[in-house]
């Protein structure tokens, strides 16, 4: 009698986890998004931030997020021409304390409304001659429409150059 319950339990819990299973392969899944390095010339002046991305829709929120980071831009570029079909991803690395930090987008990820940013922070090694001077590494990124509503996530990974 104890064998055929405890059989009986099994098929039930074994029901219910491929139940499950199946529900979890309908979830939506995060999907990589194609992206695009865009260069200007900026100008930063002191400020203390952390590393954060900022989603950005349009020009008025380009100048409010510059504006925010203390950064000037010393060409003319707009980027009029991708608000249409484009939203721009400021990755931004925070204030560092040295030259030789730079900053590399690896892979952008839009899963519902948030987009998860995954970046690698590259640092000078021990041995690296640098100068002694703040610097803001961040990349001005075009990706695919997003919705105002997206919220950006960064996973900043940190990685040291080994110098000789």
């Amino acid at each position: 009698m104890k064998t055929s319950i405890n059989v009986r339990w099994r098929y039930i819990l074994f029901s219910f986890l491929l139940a499950g299973s199946f529900s979890c392969a309908s979830r939506k899944q995060a999907v990589p998004l194609s992206f695009e390095y865009l260069t200007a010339v900026y100008e930063h002046e002191y400020s203390e931030n952390g590393p954060k991305a900022y989603l950005i829709n349009d020009a008025a929120q380009y100048q409010a997020v510059l504006g925010e980071l203390k950064i000037r831009q010393q060409d003319k570029s707009d980027y009029e021409s991708y608000w249409k079909t484009n939203s721009l991803l400021l990755v931004y690395g925070g204030t560092r304390p040295s030259s030789g930090f730079s900053l590399s987008t690896e892979l952008v990820t839009q899963k519902g409304d948030s987009l998860l940013i995954e970046a690698i922070l590259t640092k000078p090694g021990n041995n690296c001659m640098v100068s002694d001077m703040i610097t803001y590494p961040f990349q001005l990124i075009a990706i695919p429409r997003t919705s105002q509503k997206a919220v950006p996530a960064l996973q900043l990974k940190e990685k040291e150059k080994a110098c000789q």
